[in-house]
């Protein structure tokens, strides 16, 4: 099963956010995932303002995301979401990321970002 360990997210004011973390096989080793464990990855993100789906079930390469060596934050998911995700304004967003690994195990990754500067959409 892939596991979200510790993951973190901000909205810059340019309105892109960035999530980081360590993506893991959710043993007690937490042993870090590879691209090649990977089948698939999507993200989708809800406004908690209006409750609205602002971005629907979108595909993310994995490859431009996960790196097989841990960086120096020991971190090995890196993924940034364009500016056009979020509306202007202060609102709270719902991030949420799927991985999907070859052998069929789902994991979800729900992160909350909180955008208080957010000054273009």
């Amino acid at each position: 099963m892939a596991r979200a360990t510790t993951f973190y997210g901000e909205i810059f004011e340019d309105g892109t956010a960035r999530v980081h973390g360590l993506l893991t096989d959710g043993d007690l080793d937490n042993t870090p995932l590879l691209t090649t464990d990977f089948g698939s990855m999507d993200y989708w993100v809800i406004d908690l303002a209006t409750d609205t789906t602002v971005v629907t079930e979108t595909s993310i390469t994995v490859a431009n995301v996960l790196s097989n060596t841990l960086n120096s934050h020991g971190n090995n998911f890196d993924f940034t979401i364009p500016s056009t995700s979020f509306a202007a304004g202060t609102r709270k967003f719902e991030l949420h990321i799927r991985f999907t690994l070859g052998s069929g195990d789902i994991g979800q990754a729900l992160i909350i970002l909180d955008a208080t500067k957010i000054t273009a959409a």
